[in-house]
């Protein structure tokens, strides 16, 4: 018997963590989408070449180390965030794109600062530095280290999971989390590790050689999404990661194919009982869109990307003006000090 398309919901053909599910991936795909606007805008305001040469040119005594000065930052302060408890992801996802929208719109202030001023000293004030501290702090919010923030929404569904699959060995276990929280074979969810070597692939086939700047005019768009989401806008990084790739493509492993990954899950979990499925397979959904927050849309547009090397930028100048290593808040102290 055919069911009425007209009159039948959508939401009696599917389950409710099914419609969970699709629910927050929408969501996930939204927050990628508005970045995205926002890059895109970004660009058109500046010319790619442009900001090219600033990173390279300007910045590059502060590409390479970028990371690792910001990491250092971030580990030697305290960043006086508010706590709350949420387990809903779909309110977390909102407040990290809020936050994130919110950064991205802060480094876009700082380039604008370069742009004009053509000096990294120029971002050495205390407004500046107080605004990228307040960022920094909501950033972390969102992050890792925070008890409301990305690991812990991880964490806690690994707990639950934990429980629920208490029966099976830590090897069994760690397979279902691997193999079942990993969109494989999904290429709208796969991480960033995954999506920069097929950004590679993909110019090694259609371009094949070290890119330079008189070559910008014509990037096609995968190109474009490396140099920027990857590379920080830095031609040096890209030609760096371009050097690698082809140094390892004798050395490339056949990949597991979604199917082999679900017949994984499906013998560890086929002693289970309809119940118990049907909550396991609602937190892997889960696990799997933060996974993909995790693994690809924070190295894109967090403190990994072209915003945070603006941000790190603002640390590093101050640092350099005032002398003072890591401790933010002394630098910005030191600077209201100089009226600076």
């Amino acid at each position: 018997m055919l069911t009425n398309p007209i009159t039948t919901d959508v939401g009696d053909l599917i389950s409710p963590s099914t419609a969970n599910y699709m629910s927050t991936r929408k969501t996930l795909e939204k927050l990628d989408c508005e970045a995205r606007r926002r890059i895109t805008a970004f660009e058109c305001q500046h010319i790619l070449l442009d900001v090219t040469a600033i990173v390279d040119v300007l910045l590059s005594n502060y590409v390479d180390s970028a990371v690792s000065v910001y990491q250092k930052v971030i580990r030697s302060n305290q960043w006086y965030f508010p706590t709350i408890h949420e387990e809903a992801i779909q309110p977390f996802l909102t407040r990290w794109g809020e936050v994130h929208a919110c950064y991205f719109k802060l480094a876009e202030e700082i380039f604008a600062i370069l742009a004009s001023d053509k000096s990294v000293s120029a971002l050495a004030t205390s407004n500046l530095l107080t605004k990228v501290i307040q960022s920094e702090t909501m950033r972390g919010w969102v992050g890792k280290r925070s008890p409301s923030g990305l690991d812990a929404m991880l964490t806690s569904r690994e707990a639950r999971l934990r429980e629920l699959l208490a029966s099976l060995d830590d090897d069994d276990f760690e397979d279902v989390l691997f193999y079942g929280g990993i969109s494989i074979g999904n290429p709208t969810l796969i991480s960033a590790e995954k999506e920069t070597i097929n950004l590679l692939t993909l110019y090694h086939n259609h371009v094949g050689q070290e890119l330079k700047a008189e070559m910008l005019d014509e990037l096609n768009n995968d190109a474009k999404s490396l140099l920027r989401d990857y590379c920080k806008y830095s031609i040096a990084d890209f030609n760096q990661k371009y050097f690698a790739f082809c140094g390892t493509q004798d050395r490339k492993r056949p990949e597991m194919t979604a199917g082999e990954a679900l017949e994984i899950v499906e013998q560890r979990l086929a002693g289970l009982t309809q119940d118990e499925r049907s909550q396991v397979d609602l937190l892997l959904d889960e696990v799997k869109i933060l996974n993909h927050l995790n693994l690809n849309l924070e190295v894109k547009y967090s403190f990994k990307s072209w915003a945070g090397l603006m941000h790190v930028l603002v640390f590093n100048a101050c640092s350099e003006v005032t002398g003072i290593d890591v401790d933010v808040y002394k630098m910005r102290n030191a600077l209201i000090n100089k009226g600076e």
